[in-house]
């Protein structure tokens, strides 16, 4: 069980989730083998992994495609389980004022009752020029409050975008860079052909805890070490330029090492006097909780309902089996309750009362009855939503993307050309082997070259 010291134990990275699978199957892919992956986890997967609820097997999160996830799509596709997915045109909710409405087409936006006219065309022209953005430099230094307000007016900012903000970031909201809210935007208008048409949403069979274990399974077999169960504790730069990594199973030795954890535990695993050390252990978080609802009918015709009445004890509603079919569920309805939480809460220990976020969810509902609720459950995860400060567009540099020789980090907090996804996970890991690669390839050749002056000297 011990990952002792092996001969050619080359490329390590540490944590299982989307990003760290794409990095160790790139690397795989480009004959970087061996390659050893660390999960505390019992399996792969990070917020992608499996969970149950009134005996049946769910994903722990709410998951979607959109059809311009091109890495996601080509990664469901190479792993075989392209006949799995499902297309959905679900659509959207809002509630507010006591009243839950539709906002997924033309005729929705054209009647939707909480703005005005000119209100509408404000928020249409605005999605348009936001959309239309492609540097992120503009809206990376400005406040997102700020820039909304300049782009889609007071009263618009005020009744629509500032709760749907608060609802990600909480008391964060107003003071976050804009690069969030714009890139959120791009993407909700992916799965659109216009601010005002309908949505289409993709979902798996079997959900995407069935594509984490594809993918371990195929890491497995493609020659991956994989360490499920054993949490890596420090890390230490050797004289000889190796990195040894002190785990839960004992010591192990590699050449390269790829952090994908979330900033601070990036951090306390790197010597604290490491450049970009004190920038990730410093890095703002917002964990995420979500009660999970089993239900014996659908609420709603919608995927997601978004909410604009902040009393509410959770951030959203998302009723998966509108993109998933209930016989997925054996029939049972599935709902998603999301409230991100200020701090890099634990995932361990307690959270919302579920008897409250039921309540919550019968102010919504008011119809619903208690014999209809199946189960609940909660989940939790630390360490989910970066919050980052107006600034430059690019807030890591060099020496916190690479902080030591053979030391790489690349997690969600670097995502800024979209809201964290999967599909950007995809990107960022394979993204991140090829900086290994390249740099193990410049390294070889400088050795190449060394030898070849030796021996001319010689």
């Amino acid at each position: 069980m011990s990952p002792a010291p092996a001969p050619g134990l080359a490329i390590a990275v540490v944590g299982g989730g989307v990003t760290g699978m794409a990095a160790a199957e790139t690397l795989l892919r480009e004959g970087a083998a061996p390659v050893t992956l660390y999960e505390r986890e019992s399996s792969l997967g990070g917020l992608c992994a499996g969970a149950e609820i009134g005996g049946l097997a769910c994903d722990r999160f709410y998951h979607v495609v959109l059809p311009s996830d091109r890495e996601t799509l080509a990664w469901i596709g190479g792993l075989g389980l392209a006949d799995k997915l499902v297309w959905s045109r679900a659509g959207s909710g809002f509630y507010g004022r006591g009243r839950l409405v539709p906002f997924a087409g033309a005729a929705d936006y054209l009647r939707f009752p909480f703005l005005t006219w000119s209100q509408k065309i404000r928020l249409g022209w605005g999605i348009l020029r936001a959309a239309a953005i492609r540097d992120s430099s503009g809206p990376a230094a400005a406040s997102s409050e700020a820039w909304l307000r300049g782009l889609f007016g007071t009263a618009v900012t005020g009744k629509i975008w500032m709760p749907l903000l608060r609802s990600k970031l909480g008391p964060a909201a107003p003071r976050a860079s804009a690069a969030f809210i714009w890139a959120s935007i791009r993407r909700l208008l992916s799965g659109r052909r216009g601010p005002a048409a309908r949505e289409s949403w993709g979902a798996l069979r079997g959900g995407v805890r069935g594509l984490a274990a594809a993918a371990e399974d195929r890491l497995r077999r493609d020659g991956a070490a994989i360490r499920t169960g054993c949490r890596v504790r420090r890390l230490e730069l050797l004289a000889d330029g190796r990195i040894r990594l002190e785990t839960e199973a004992g010591p192990a030795f590699h050449d390269a090492v790829l952090l994908t954890l979330p900033g601070p535990e990036a951090g306390r695993l790197l010597p604290a006097d490491a450049p970009g050390a004190k920038l990730w252990s410093g890095l703002e978080y917002l964990g995420l909780e979500a009660a999970c609802v089993l239900l014996q009918r659908p609420l709603s015709p919608y995927y997601v309902i978004n909410l604009l009445d902040e009393s509410l004890p959770f951030t959203g509603i998302i009723e998966t089996t509108n993109v998933l079919p209930p016989e997925e569920m054996a029939g049972r309805h599935l709902v998603y309750l999301p409230k991100y939480r200020p701090g890099a809460e634990d995932s361990a220990g307690g959270g919302t009362n579920p008897l409250l976020l039921l309540e919550g969810l019968k102010t919504v509902f008011p119809d619903l009855r208690d014999e209809e609720i199946i189960d609940v459950r909660l989940q939790r995860a630390a360490c989910v939503q970066a919050v980052l400060p107006p600034g430059p567009s690019d807030p890591f540099p060099p020496e916190a993307r690479r902080p030591l020789p053979g030391v790489f980090v690349a997690n969600a907090a670097m995502i800024t050309e979209s809201p964290s996804n999967m599909n950007a996970a995809l990107e960022l890991g394979r993204e991140a082997a090829r900086r290994i690669l390249a740099e193990r390839a410049q390294r070889e050749s400088l050795n190449r070259e060394a030898s070849g002056r030796s021996a001319s000297s010689g």
